[in-house]
């Protein structure tokens, strides 16, 4: 009988390696890493002590996720719970998406939806802030730079890809075009910043963040937030519901709605937009999906 060697999960990267003493994937010391970590009493503090993913029980850890996803979907089911999730799931990362895509194009933006959820509004400046905008950049590139150094390879690319597009908004792209985007970030958000909380879920990030614990707390109104909005648009794909048109504020015949805006000033049309989200909740559920069999199939190998 072949007997299988044994595997150390590596402390800071969680990659099992062969060798005892130091990680074959990021090179760090066991013993070095763990000496150098602050303590409290004899508890050590950090990722790997602080809701630690990769120490949960495989079967844990295969059904987290899925139970939270289909507790959502049950939950919608009913109408109070079903304004609920919108309110307090759709909504902060719908603002957060005009937000995220009007700092892109080099605009201010303060996405007070996120926060209030009721107020469903996030202003924007209508001109370009360049000191903000070369803020972001360098953050940005700051961020790329340390993740990279530290292994988090996957987090470094996303970041990256963030920095190309902010560069390309916020220097190429005409300033008038950037509008369109910020607009059209509210929807995108809900699926677009969701799913990426939802598959940063499965990776680690530097110590400081302590992700290996917020991701626990993050994770439950991205995927109540997920749930809510690919109800909604799979509803109005199958022509049971209506757009969302109007404001949440004022009603839905107010013409200043991201809908409106989009069909009235920026040339989409009904049947664009409802293609166009299809498309986006289809491919932000696989990659969920994918990431998902790729992490258990990984862990899985780590234990073995």
């Amino acid at each position: 009988m072949v007997r299988t060697p044994q595997k150390y999960p590596c402390p800071k990267c969680h990659e099992a390696s062969l060798n005892p003493l130091e990680c074959t994937r990021c090179g760090v010391i066991f013993a070095k890493f763990r000496a150098a970590r602050p303590r409290v009493g004899h508890a050590v503090l950090g990722p790997d002590r602080i809701g630690r993913l990769h120490d949960l029980p495989l079967a844990l850890r295969a059904s987290l996720l899925p139970i939270l996803m289909g507790l959502s979907w049950l939950l919608i089911q009913v109408p109070l719970f079903r304004a609920i999730a919108h309110a307090f799931g759709s909504i902060p990362f719908h603002e957060m998406g005009h937000a995220f895509f009007a700092w892109l194009g080099g605009r201010w933006a303060i996405p007070i939806g996120a926060i209030v959820p009721f107020v469903a509004y996030t202003p924007w400046s209508q001109e370009r802030v360049y000191a903000l905008a070369l803020f972001f950049q360098v953050l940005a590139g700051w961020g790329v730079l340390k993740l990279w150094l530290g292994e988090f390879r996957i987090p470094a690319l996303a970041l990256g890809a963030v920095l190309i597009a902010m560069l390309h908004m916020t220097y190429i792209m005409p300033f008038e075009q950037t509008e369109k985007y910020a607009i059209l970030g509210g929807i995108v958000g809900e699926f677009a910043i969701t799913g990426a909380t939802i598959l940063l879920f499965h990776h680690p990030l530097p110590d400081r963040l302590r992700w290996d614990f917020f991701r626990f707390i993050a994770v439950i109104p991205a995927c109540v937030g997920f749930v809510s909005s690919f109800r909604l648009w799979s509803a109005v794909s199958a022509g049971t519901e209506a757009l969302p048109r109007g404001t949440l504020l004022v009603s839905r015949s107010d013409s200043s709605g991201d809908i409106d805006r989009l069909i009235n000033l920026h040339g989409w049309t009904e049947a664009s937009l409802i293609s166009f989200m299809e498309q986006l909740r289809g491919w932000a559920l696989a990659v969920i999906i994918a990431q998902y069999f790729y992490d258990l199939a990984r862990h899985r190998s780590a234990r073995s």
